[in-house]
């Protein structure tokens, strides 16, 4: 859950609904000085997933090694 680069996460939680059609991402991240002594920014970071049935973009897609259907 941690963006990379010079930032640092902790706390973090995972939910889901009990369908399973949900699912919640939550955690604290901060940014430390240049010494790496003093957080100079901190912030709560939350995402939501939300799955919807048979959807599949065709921008935002990709399938396994060896998965793809034949055309």
């Amino acid at each position: 859950m941690n963006t990379g680069g010079d930032t640092h996460a902790s706390e973090a939680n995972l939910e889901s609904n009990p369908d399973g059609s949900k699912l919640y991402g939550v955690w604290a991240q901060w940014v430390l000085d240049d010494t790496g002594e003093e957080v100079v920014d901190s912030t709560a970071q939350a995402r939501r997933i939300w799955w919807i049935n048979d959807y599949i973009s065709d921008t935002e897609s990709w399938t396994l090694p060896c998965t793809q259907q034949p055309q």
